[in-house]
């Protein structure tokens, strides 16, 4: 409880300097966060026809090697009172660890670098120390969720990406190097955007020569260079199936209420991480979580001969995409009530209207030159989903207020090809 009451204090007063990119162990932030904001980047540069370069960079242990000095030295840096400096570096302190190998153990040691993990101020200190990171970037973009950090550049000329790239990782290199943290070159994954397929690039960090690969894998989502995602997908599917197929061998020792029961924990869950990065990845590959949705409802049911809709009635659902396209509205909501992360407030602007409509409150549709980049990207089928919803929502100012009355609603008007 204590150590709750020193994070309150020192969060609150962490928000004031703390760079809004930081999406880790933040109130309101998540991993999707972090994505989506890759994500919008990437389709606005490839929309314009654009190249993209990216690097994910793999650090060693970087919890467990913080020195403590360093910490306390940039705590003092960001205003904090020499009392509070006392009392965290007394949290710091004294602290030791040894090791158990079957019945034996070690001698005890002193721990003079990390955070503690498994902590409650443990991450908002890591969040502190890495803060200054990114005042080192300054020709190239950066997604962060607590020690995964993505460098990315584009532009319409790919030896400009390539230099923005190498040298703004030089200086992210050198920072790790000064504040103790272990870079691990042999893990960072490469990958180009918008280029030739049959073209192949490399970046030599630190003596290590790192090949372009075609997909890397960020954060739990595996993205591919023409973010098509139908590795991930593809693989969603797979372990959708399997639980599926287990399901199916026990059903008949089972009740309808215990198979919904299991359905949900264990199926349609697969398809609950980050959906928003994903959704509009094409009809083909929805389709088939389609599929496999129905088939999971005709299992829970026992019911071989109902269609899709009629199963979803029965079970008083909705279908993935559906239930993925209120996720989006809740989070077009928060941004235009900023109740999420700072930087996705400007994503959906509301477009001013000199006059009164029927149907007011629009968003104002961003400029597309593409389908699979523009039209299909998450501001643009954002937006467009907001000026289709109807005034009863528009008009809410709370967020349980929302979800309410998008539950009464329904099904969502959506226009993009799974929809059609």
């Amino acid at each position: 409880m204590y150590e709750r009451v020193i994070y309150n204090q020192l969060s609150d007063y962490a928000d004031t300097f703390l760079n809004n990119i930081l999406c880790g162990f933040r109130k309101a932030h998540s991993t999707q966060h972090a994505l989506f904001k890759l994500l919008q980047s990437w389709q606005t540069v490839l929309d314009n026809g654009g190249f993209v370069g990216t690097i994910l960079m793999d650090l060693s242990k970087a919890y467990d090697c913080i020195p403590h000095d360093l910490l306390i030295a940039k705590l003092e840096c960001y205003g904090i009172d020499k009392a509070s400096l006392t009392l965290v570096l007394d949290y710091l302190s004294r602290r030791k660890q040894r090791a158990k190998i079957g019945s034996s153990f070690s001698s005890w040691y002193d721990i003079t670098i990390s955070v503690p993990q498994g902590s409650i101020l443990g991450p908002l200190l890591f969040n502190i120390f890495i803060n200054d990171l990114f005042l080192f970037i300054e020709k190239s973009e950066v997604c962060n969720f607590a020690d995964d950090n993505t460098l990315f550049s584009g532009n319409k000329n790919l030896d400009c990406v390539f230099s923005n790239l190498n040298s703004d990782l030089n200086n992210v290199i050198e920072w790790f190097k000064i504040n103790s943290l272990k870079a691990n070159p042999g893990k960072f994954q490469f990958m180009v955007l918008g280029a030739n397929k049959n073209d192949s690039f490399h970046l030599n960090v630190a003596g290590k020569v790192i090949p372009s690969s075609s997909e890397v894998k960020l954060l739990g989502i595996t993205i591919d260079n023409e973010l098509k995602f139908k590795k991930h997908i593809d693989e969603l599917c797979r372990k959708a199936s399997y639980k599926l197929h287990a399901l199916q061998r026990i059903r008949r020792y089972l009740s309808v209420d215990k198979a919904r029961i299991l359905a949900n924990a264990f199926i349609d869950s697969q398809f609950n991480y980050a959906p928003l990065i994903w959704m509009f990845a094409g009809k083909t590959l929805l389709n088939k979580i389609c599929k496999i949705h129905h088939r999971t409802l005709q299992v829970v049911y026992d019911d071989y001969n109902a269609s899709y809709d009629e199963l979803l009635q029965l079970n008083n659902s909705l279908s993935i995409h559906q239930r993925h396209l209120r996720l989006l509205a809740i989070e077009v909501f928060k941004s235009i009530m900023h109740l999420n992360p700072q930087f996705m407030w400007s994503y959906f602007e509301e477009k001013t209207i000199p006059y009164s409509l029927r149907n007011g409150s629009k968003l104002t549709l961003p400029k597309t030159k593409s389908s699979r980049f523009g039209i299909n990207s998450l501001r643009f089928r954002g937006s467009l989903l907001w000026n289709n919803l109807p005034m009863t929502l528009k008009n809410c100012q709370d967020l349980n207020e929302f979800k309410q009355e998008l539950k009464n609603l329904g099904n969502i008007h959506c226009t993009c090809l799974v929809c059609r």
